[in-house]
């Protein structure tokens, strides 16, 4: 399954099917601007909320479930991402926390995050190749999501970046979007610009719905 960024921006987009269905909705307030506090906080800082959508019935119509929250704690703490149907709650450490011993006992930076579900299950989002993917921290190492970057079309067909989710995560996709949400945010919009380079897809300007369709390939 193929959920294409509407807008190449985690935190403020909709996640849609290959056939155009939205599916989630990611949504951040701008915070408001004072006249007499001239040093408003950007976006990045604001709660943001992770929604599923369903399509509209007769019965019920338009049905919207809260998935998850996420609030920034500040630059020690970190964020937090509240699993709103499981009750769930994680959080995710600032990068400067999030350290690997060397041989050298040199402290140096990883791009990883790895968390226990509510199901009890140990999940890590990982850096590969400059793009996040998500698999079971366990002996199966099973892979369950990774992103992929926007193309521009310069040497290749355009297409916007989208979060593929493979056969073993399609049962797990709300703890899927809402983690990489939470992921994506503190990490590369949060944590700092220098990573920023690695994943431009999330920095970049938004894109036309109707500009950059989804790649195709296997459909769940």
């Amino acid at each position: 399954m193929q959920l294409c960024l509407v807008n190449n921006d985690p935190i403020s987009t909709l996640f849609v099917t290959s056939d155009g269905d939205p599916l989630f909705s990611i949504e951040t307030p701008s915070l408001p601007h004072s006249s007499v506090d001239e040093s408003a906080l950007p976006q990045k800082y604001a709660t943001t909320t992770i929604k599923r959508l369903q399509r509209y019935h007769t019965s019920t119509g338009h049905v919207v479930t809260e998935v998850g929250i996420v609030d920034y704690r500040g630059p020690t703490a970190g964020s937090h991402l509240q699993l709103c149907v499981e009750n769930h709650n994680l959080d995710i450490p600032p990068r400067r926390e999030t350290r690997a011993i060397t041989e050298n006992l040199e402290d140096v930076q990883v791009d990883s995050w790895e968390f226990t579900g509510s199901d009890s299950r140990r999940y890590k989002w990982q850096m590969v190749v400059h793009s996040p993917i998500l698999f079971l921290a366990d002996d199966s190492l099973t892979l369950l999501a990774r992103y992929h970057h926007a193309k521009l079309g310069i040497v290749s067909r355009s297409r916007r970046a989208f979060l593929e989710i493979l056969p073993a995560g399609i049962a797990l996709i709300d703890l899927i979007v809402a983690t990489f949400v939470a992921f994506v945010k503190q990490r590369f919009l949060i944590d700092g610009n220098d990573v920023n380079s690695e994943m431009p897809a999330l920095s970049a300007a938004p894109l036309a719905a109707t500009e950059l369709p989804c790649s195709s390939g296997t459909q769940i």
